[in-house]
C-alpha cells in the first residue's frame, strides 16, 4: 500500500517535460559549435589558403619574367604579392631553383652537376612570422587550441627567357615588316622573322607557308601593342604554330652599327682608303693601286685585271688589284668577266646588264646599281647611300660553311623580281630616324641568306626563303640572343 502511495507522489513529476530541451541542448551544443567551426572557420581557412596560392602564383610569374636581375625579380615578386595579399611574402620567400621536369620536383641549383637555375620558387605564409596567423572565430568553442591557423602556399614558375632567334638565318627588321605578301606560293623555312616594331605588322596576306620558322615581335604578350596578324596566329599544320609570337628584343647593332661605321670611314677618307680597312680585312698597298682621276668606265670586251683596263681573259689566280676612282664607275654590258678587284669610288658604281663579277670588293661614296641578269660571286658591296639590283640578278653561291657574298648599305636596298641569292649576308645601317629599308620584289629565291635592316622590310609575293647555319667574315647578330631583362616570359609548373 505504501509503495502505491509513493508512485502517486512521483507521478506528477514524471509527467512534467518543461526544461527537457536544456538537456538536449547541453548535450548537442558542443557538436553544434563544432559544426559551425567546421563550416565557418575551415571555410575561412580555405579561402585564405586560396588567396595565398594565387599570390604565390602571381609572385612567381612576376619574378620569373625578371630572372635576368635577381634584385628586380624579388622586387617584382613583392609588388605582385602586395597587390594580391599584403604581408604574406616572408624574407627569403623568393628562391631561384632547378626544376626537374621528369621528376616534377624542385632541386637545389648546381650548374656543375647540370642543374642550372631555371625556375623561381615563391613561398607565401600567413603565420606569426608574417602578418600573424589567421585567427579562429568559433574553433576554440569546438575545443581547438591555439591562436589560429598557420597557412603556407608555394608556387614554381619556369623561367623562359625569350629565345631570340634560334633559327640559323633571318629576316630581321628593326622597324618592322612593312609588307609580307603571301600570294603566289610564298614560303619561308628554317628562318627567324623579327618584327622590331611594337605595332602590328601593317600588311600580311593569307596563304603564307611557314615551316620551322619563328615570328618574333617586340614587346610582351600581355602588351596591347603586341599584335600578330590573325593569319599567322591561326596557322595550322605547320611547325610555326607554337613557335611564333615569342616576345623578344634582338640587338641589331652588331650589324647595323658595323655598316654605319664603315659608311662613316668611306665618307671620312673619300678617295683615299685608310691604311687599315676593316671591311676588306686587308691593308691596301698603294703602289699597286691604279688611280682614276676622271672616273672609270669598262666597256664591251674590256675587263679589269692585274694590269688594269683592257686586259682580257682574266685568270682566276690573278692578284687582287686596287682601283681608286674619283667620280663614277661604269662597267657596261658586254664587259668581260671581272675578277679579284677592289674598287674604291667617290661616286656611284653602275654594273650593266649581264655583268659577271667574281672575288670583288666594291665601295661607293654614293650608290651601287646592278643591272638585269648580272651574276656576282664572292663579292662584298658597300654603298654609302643605296644599292639597287635589277630583275633576275644572281648573288652568291652555295658551298662551304661561310657566307659567300655580302651587301652593305647606309641607305635603302631594293632587290628586283626573280632575284636569286645563295649564302648572302645583307646588312643595312641607319640613315635617319626611319633607318635603312629593304624592299624585295616578287618571285625571288633566297637560300641560306640573312637580311638585317635598321628600318623596315617589305616582302612581295611569291618569295621563297630557306635558312641554314652560316659563319660570317663580318659582325653578325647573335641569333640565339636572349631577351633583355624584363622581356622574358614564364609559366607555372607547380
Amino acid at each position: 500500500m505504501r509503495r502505491f502511495q509513493f508512485l502517486r507522489f512521483v507521478r506528477p513529476f514524471l509527467r512534467q517535460d518543461s526544461g527537457a530541451v536544456l538537456v538536449f541542448v547541453g548535450i548537442g551544443l558542443p557538436m553544434f559549435l563544432g559544426m559551425i567551426a567546421l563550416v565557418y572557420d575551415i571555410g575561412l581557412m580555405r579561402l585564405h589558403q586560396t588567396r595565398l596560392q594565387i599570390t604565390a602564383d602571381a609572385a612567381a610569374m612576376a619574378a620569373a619574367q625578371q630572372a635576368a636581375d635577381p634584385v628586380a625579380a624579388e622586387a617584382a615578386a613583392l609588388r605582385a604579392a602586395e597587390a594580391n595579399y599584403p604581408q604574406v611574402l616572408p624574407t627569403g620567400g623568393v628562391q631561384f631553383v632547378h626544376w626537374n621536369a621528369t621528376a616534377r620536383a624542385v632541386e637545389t641549383v648546381d650548374a656543375g652537376a647540370g642543374r642550372p637555375a631555371n625556375a623561381v620558387e615563391v613561398v607565401t605564409r600567413r603565420d606569426a612570422g608574417t602578418n600573424s596567423v589567421l585567427p579562429f572565430v568559433f574553433a576554440r568553442a569546438a575545443g581547438l587550441q591555439g591562436a589560429g591557423f598557420s597557412l603556407a602556399a608555394s608556387s614554381v614558375a619556369l623561367i623562359e627567357t625569350a629565345p631570340g632567334c634560334t633559327s640559323p638565318s633571318g629576316v630581321l627588321a628593326g622597324n618592322g615588316i612593312k609588307r609580307w605578301d603571301a600570294a603566289e606560293g610564298a614560303s619561308f623555312a628554317n628562318l627567324c622573322v623579327y618584327h622590331g616594331n611594337p605595332g602590328k605588322m601593317s600588311s600580311v596576306s593569307d596563304g603564307l607557308r611557314l615551316t620551322n620558322t619563328q615570328v618574333i615581335v617586340t614587346g610582351k604578350p600581355n602588351d596591347p601593342l603586341f599584335q600578330i596578324p590573325d593569319d599567322l596566329r591561326n596557322r595550322e599544320n605547320e611547325n610555326v604554330r607554337d613557335r611564333h609570337g615569342v616576345s623578344a628584343t634582338l640587338d641589331l647593332t652588331p650589324v647595323t652599327g658595323f655598316v654605319q661605321s664603315e659608311v662613316d670611314v668611306v665618307k671620312q677618307h673619300k678617295s683615299n682608303p685608310p691604311a687599315s680597312w676593316p671591311l676588306a680585312q686587308i691593308v691596301p698597298t698603294f703602289a699597286e693601286t691604279d688611280y682614276h682621276n676622271k672616273g672609270l668606265k669598262v666597256e664591251e670586251d674590256e675587263s679589269l685585271c692585274s694590269s688594269g683596263p683592257s686586259k682580257k681573259n682574266c685568270a682566276a689566280d690573278d692578284p687582287r688589284t686596287w682601283h681608286r676612282v674619283k667620280g663614277k664607275v661604269t662597267i657596261e654590258e658586254g664587259a668581260d668577266p671581272i675578277r679579284n678587284v677592289v674598287i674604291w669610288a667617290t661616286g656611284d658604281i653602275e654594273l650593266g646588264e649581264g655583268v659577271r663579277l667574281t672575288g670583288a670588293i666594291l665601295v661607293s661614296g654614293g650608290k651601287i646599281d646592278v643591272g638585269e641578269d648580272a651574276a656576282l660571286t664572292d663579292v662584298t658591296l658597300l654603298a654609302v647611300s643605296s644599292i639597287g639590283l635589277d630583275e633576275s640578278v644572281r648573288v652568291g653561291a652555295l658551298g662551304g660553311g661561310a657566307f659567300d657574298s655580302y651587301l652593305f648599305a647606309g641607305g635603302n636596298v631594293t632587290v628586283g623580281e626573280e632575284a636569286r641569292f645563295e649564302a648572302v649576308f645583307l646588312g643595312l645601317g641607319a640613315a635617319g630616324a626611319a633607318g635603312s629599308n629593304l624592299k624585295i620584289e616578287a618571285e625571288g629565291r633566297f637560300d641560306e641568306t640573312t637580311m638585317v635592316a635598321s628600318g623596315w622590310i617589305e616582302l612581295r609575293e611569291g618569295i621563297e626563303m630557306t635558312g641554314k647555319p652560316r659563319t660570317s667574315a663580318y659582325p653578325m647578330i647573335n641569333m640565339n640572343a636572349s631577351a633583355a631583362a624584363g622581356e622574358g616570359f614564364a609559366y607555372l609548373v607547380r
